[in-house]
């Protein structure tokens, strides 16, 4: 057995501090997009990268050194080290055929290859998972306890910090709160293995034996979303507008109203509706867009973007309730189950139905690993903006928020009066030129050499595309119009109907889903976001669709094929 799963020697392991490495940015994008300020990129990156060279480390004979990260800023933008990924897979499928460049698309026209390996290869790659998930099952109390203690850590370091008024007595437990965040984060992350492993069982299964272009899996995995947090955000928000319908002329009056802080002040007159909207704040309020980046607002800071969500809502009819698309939805993956039944013999209908369950608690477990993270993250800032407000009061930072331009180990010298408010000045002025100067940029998906970054530039030399290939993850077509986003910020151009066109969306634009009937993404997979919300609203979506938002045009007509992951340019 031994023999089984071991792939031999591979002493260039060792040596692999020694490569010229090749960064990407592909699906990390969906994640973490656009330009981040360095506390920001410091902080995640640097848990994210160390957990994950955990797992590396745990199941590969791969040393992670400290000097070839796994996650790196390049000009602000988060990128991985696509060359040891490269070098993990190898060893874990013991297959020296693989180039991540083809599996993910990197720099290519064509989408990303599948890997093709012997049936001895694959049954070796399955017993790997087997021996990996005992270990990982044994070691869940373990793991259940650090998080535990992790949690209780956190709490009571957050409370003490933002109880403090004295920034001097901060930096020990400062860096005891970063090293409890550490602990809770990997324990996340460790949850989700187990699921994950039995999600890409049942794809590989359903490839096996259902011999159709993704419809039957994606309808598979949906039935409504009952259980998903996001969903219950967008049915919460859906029972606000009702109330607010229920009030004669009151719908007309916030729809006509400009001001979130007027919307709010007018909630103040209706205390049932006041009360659910706080209600939801309480349970949903510490997510917003592009919520990884937790130097931005949550929408307890700032409503805005959940006022002008209830305004769409109230000029919808009432058959686009929540409740009205589950029951359809719950039909039509009641009736893909009949089917198969009648299809499939009785032995493979079972492995199939007992897999698509652990498929299901996947999705929902990624969705509530994601959730659980973002509500610490949120404690997070709520920490560093405290101590940021004590740094201003002391003259260290002009603004409350120019903290996030400072790494830990400046914050830590400021704590510990080892550095000057000059400096610290100075510091902050030379990063925010730095940091609209790395937004104005345009990288690559793919670097090959960090001396060397070619500049992109956006470019009309799409004009003759007329169809569009992309992966479908969420069953259906539709025919529409098509609204290019660029950010959250501009959901008040989306009409009921229309189908969404943007790079990625995360939790935050969860309560956009319902206005629209289609959607379509730069970056993406089966187990993005878009994917699996998309298929708990039944929307039809096309996703990994390379420069989407810069060939599409706002405002066009587009056709959508959820299921074989066409997207078809319309004539006028």
């Amino acid at each position: 057995m031994l023999i089984f799963l071991s792939n031999g020697s591979r002493s260039d392991m060792t040596d692999l501090k020694n490569k010229n490495y090749v960064w990407s940015s592909t699906n990390l994008a969906e994640v973490m997009p656009g330009v981040h300020m360095p506390l920001v990129n410091e902080l995640v990156l640097g848990c994210v990268g160390t957990i994950l060279g955990q797992l590396i480390e745990g199941f590969t004979s791969i040393r992670v050194y400290p000097e070839m990260p796994l996650l790196m800023p390049i000009h602000g933008r988060p990128y991985f080290n696509l060359t040891l990924l490269e070098d993990f897979l190898k060893e874990m499928i013991g297959s020296e055929q693989i180039s991540i460049v083809e599996m993910l698309g990197g720099e290519q026209e064509t989408l990303g290859k599948t890997i093709k390996l012997s049936w001895y290869k694959k049954a070796r790659l399955v017993c790997k998972m087997i021996v990996w998930s005992a270990q990982h099952l044994l070691l869940i109390p373990v793991r259940m306890w650090k998080r535990y203690t992790g949690v209780k850590k956190t709490q009571a370091l957050s409370e003490m910090l933002l109880s403090s008024q004295e920034y001097t007595n901060m930096q020990p437990h400062f860096d005891l709160l970063l090293n409890a965040f550490l602990e809770i984060l990997s324990s996340i992350m460790w949850s989700l293995f187990l699921p994950m492993s039995l999600y890409f069982f049942y794809r590989g299964t359903c490839t096996l034996w259902i011999k159709d272009k993704g419809a039957t899996k994606n309808v598979l995995l949906s039935d409504g979303g009952e259980g998903f947090g996001s969903v219950d955000a967008f049915v919460a928000l859906w029972e606000i507008a009702t109330l607010v319908r229920k009030e004669q002329g009151l719908s007309e009056k916030i729809i006509q109203l400009q001001s979130t802080d007027a919307v709010l002040t007018l909630f103040n007159n209706y205390p049932e509706i006041n009360g659910r909207f706080q209600q939801f704040l309480a349970i949903h309020g510490h997510r917003c867009a592009m919520e990884i980046d937790f130097s931005l607002p949550r929408w307890r800071d700032d409503p805005t973007f959940i006022i002008d969500v209830i305004k769409k809502y109230l000029l919808m009819p009432e058959e686009e309730s929540p409740l009205h698309r589950r029951t359809i939805l719950q039909q039509q993956h009641l009736e893909v189950k009949r089917k198969l039944r009648d299809s499939l013999s009785w032995w493979k209908y079972c492995i199939l139905t007992t897999l698509l369950a652990w498929a299901r608690k996947a999705q929902l477990k990624r969705e509530e690993a994601k959730s659980e993270f973002i509500a610490y993250l949120y404690l997070l800032r709520k920490v560093v903006l405290h101590i940021g407000s004590l740094l201003a009061k002391n003259n260290y930072l002009l603004t409350v928020e120019d903290i996030f331009f400072l790494t830990r180990a400046e914050i830590s010298s400021i704590l510990l009066t080892k550095i000057e408010c000059d400096s610290v000045n100075t510091i902050v002025v030379e990063r925010e030129k730095q940091f609209l100067d790395d937004s104005s940029k345009e990288l690559p998906g793919v670097i090959y050499d960090l001396e060397n970054i070619p500049s992109v530039q956006r470019t009309d030399a799409f004009s003759g595309v007329k169809i569009l290939l992309g992966t479908g993850v969420s069953h259906g077509v539709y025919e529409g119009v098509a609204r290019v986003l660029y950010s959250a910020a501009e959901i008040g151009r989306v009409n009921q109907g229309e189908i969404l066109v943007t790079d990625h969306t995360d939790p935050g634009w969860t309560p956009i889903f319902p206005v629209i009937k289609g959607m379509v993404t730069n970056t993406g997979g089966m187990l993005s976001h878009a994917a699996i919300i998309a298929r708990e609203y039944g929307l039809p979506a096309v996703v990994n669709v390379r420069n989407a938002t810069q060939i599409l045009i706002d405002g066009k007509r587009i056709r959508i094929n959820g299921d074989s992951g066409e997207v078809e340019i319309l004539e006028d």
